[in-house]
């Protein structure tokens, strides 16, 4: 199943817990990146919680902060795809056909002292956004499946932390 084609291409304001939430089409990852660190700017300067959804075309490979770009090269089925650097750690990540976002929390708010409340809006906008493509999801205790129909469970177990220009970056944690 393709989630990289977004249902909206704009803000849709402040959510009713807080949260502002950005959808953008599909783009290169360089542009992806530099969007990203214009959110974390955007996020300090205003001290709000900010979400980006996105997708990405071409297909891309994006590198952890330390990950050394000579152990992804000598991968030959990936050589001729884009690689960008993402700001946050961890392994190389394949992209096209995923939907990923980008969460700014800036170091002084609420927000970057707990995670229960944080990981709601999240996980609230990530339903409604699934919702938006015609799947379901849940968090929670919601598991499994009611009545035929099937849920996605978001967790929020799953989400890395780095810090970097007094912003707080979330990302979702993936096994390289």
């Amino acid at each position: 199943m393709n989630l990289s084609g977004s249902s909206k291409s704009s803000p849709n304001g402040k959510q009713p817990n807080g949260l502002h939430v950005w959808r953008d089409p599909p783009a290169a990852g360089g542009w992806n990146m530099a969007a990203d660190e214009a959110l974390a700017r955007q996020s300090e300067e205003t001290n709000r919680v900010l979400m980006r959804l996105y997708g990405w075309h071409p297909h891309t490979v994006s590198l952890g902060s330390f990950q050394r770009s000579v152990d992804f090269s000598e991968t030959l089925e990936l050589s001729d795809w884009p690689v960008v650097r993402r700001p946050s750690g961890g392994g190389a990540i394949i992209h096209g056909t995923d939907l990923t976002y980008g969460l700014a929390v800036p170091g002084s708010h609420d927000w970057s002292r707990g995670t229960e409340k944080l990981y709601a809006a999240v996980h609230g906008a990530l339903v409604e956004e699934l919702g938006g493509r015609h799947l379901r999801g849940a968090y929670g205790g919601d598991y499994g499946s009611r009545n035929g129909t099937e849920f996605l469970l978001l967790q929020s177990s799953g989400i890395r932390r780095s810090r970097r220009r007094g912003c707080i970056w979330h990302f979702p944690a993936r096994e390289s």
